[in-house]
């Protein structure tokens, strides 16, 4: 999974001397999760919660250094990340923090307070992921109401649970393509986690009729993505411009995600 990072910025590069420091070991995607934790406007957003209380209280500058390295540092990271993680058939996890009570009354005294003050309550847009990062479909999106995810949450059951959600991931895998004659290719026998299950359509007016389609029977679906990794800000850095990727650029026009989780009915 390394080789999926390791061309990245130079800056960023892994220093050659921690290697002789380290123990070797593979990870096996469809067994590897990706914990994403606290990545949510009420502390991650300049201008909701924490950053908005500063604001009111005159002291912006005092969180400028803390936002400008969320925005240009820690997100763009994630970004990778994700994309890394998914292109490798990897799980994607997020982990949340706030209260689910609407008077925080089920978080520790400790926290409360800042859980109370950035308005961090479950159903709140405060409690959202950041609009950068948000959840995929089929992602799994635990809320921790102390310091710890694995105290309060269900993550330990759910990491424990990722061989039998695999099988039932790859049971509905193998009914989409007995069904369906555009999806993508993958080798016979192939196994995954199966994080999203994509189809490509010939034209994107076909792809939006689609959408519009399974919207009306209440059917979510989702563009993977909407511009192609190449042309996000996020890898501008790399310099790749219009028309430098020409197949990635039409199936960012023409692809779409359908529902992929272990719990779908067929």
């Amino acid at each position: 999974m390394y080789g999926c990072f390791k061309d990245g910025d130079p800056a960023m590069s892994q220093p050659s001397f921690i290697d002789n420091f380290s123990q070797q070991f593979s990870l096996e995607p469809s067994r590897t999760a990706l914990l994403v934790i606290d990545m949510q406007n009420a502390t991650g957003n300049r201008n909701m919660g924490l950053g908005k209380l500063l604001a009111e209280q005159g002291q912006s500058e005092s969180a400028q250094y803390r936002f400008d390295r969320i925005d240009n540092l820690l997100i763009p990271n994630i970004q990778r990340l994700i994309a890394g993680f998914r292109e490798a058939g990897a799980h994607v996890i997020w982990i949340t923090y706030g209260a689910n009570a609407a008077d925080a009354s089920d978080a520790p005294h400790h926290i409360a307070p800042i859980i109370k003050a950035t308005n961090n309550i479950a159903g709140q847009p405060e409690h959202e992921v950041v609009d950068a990062l948000k959840p995929g479909p089929g992602d799994l999106v635990l809320n921790k109401t102390t310091q710890g995810a694995f105290r309060s949450t269900a993550l330990d059951s759910s990491l424990r649970a990722l061989d039998e959600e695999i099988q039932m991931r790859n049971e509905i895998d193998i009914y989409y393509r007995k069904s369906l004659n555009n999806a993508q290719y993958h080798p016979e026998n192939y196994n995954s986690a199966h994080a999203i299950f994509s189809i490509t359509l010939n034209k994107n007016s076909q792809r939006n009729s689609l959408i519009n389609r399974l919207s009306e029977s209440k059917i979510p679906s989702v563009i993977y993505y909407k511009f192609p990794i190449h042309l996000m800000k996020a890898f501008a850095y790399l310099g790749y411009k219009e028309g430098c990727l020409p197949v990635s650029e039409k199936l960012s026009k023409t692809i779409v995600s359908l529902p992929m989780h272990p719990y779908l009915a067929f």
